[in-house]
């Protein structure tokens, strides 16, 4: 799953477009609930694709913002603009069949 954030008011360097994409947005949720990631079999894999289609947008995007929250290359990022209420927020779900 692909979650790509877009900031109102946000530097120019990030993106021409303002928005920044997290990609795999599932895997701690999936991590929390006991799931495997390290070394995905065929059944970890299943588990994990239909994992990833019961979690709400606010879940995704709730991750996402953590993510670039914490992430070195976001350093410059103000943490107002990524808790900021006025954050558009996209939710794209993919299939991670073919990890």
């Amino acid at each position: 799953m692909t979650v790509t954030v877009t900031f109102n008011n946000i530097s120019s360097h990030v993106t021409e477009s303002e928005s920044v994409t997290v990609k795999n947005v599932g895997e701690f949720l999936f991590e929390n609930k006991g799931g495997n990631l390290t070394e995905m079999s065929a059944e970890d894999k299943q588990e994990f694709n239909e994992f990833v289609q019961t979690i709400t947008p606010q879940q995704a995007i709730e991750e996402a913002l953590e993510v670039i929250a914490v992430a070195p290359g976001f350093d410059d990022i103000p943490v107002s603009d990524v808790d900021a209420p006025n954050v558009k927020a996209t939710v794209e779900f993919t299939d991670l069949e073919n990890r």
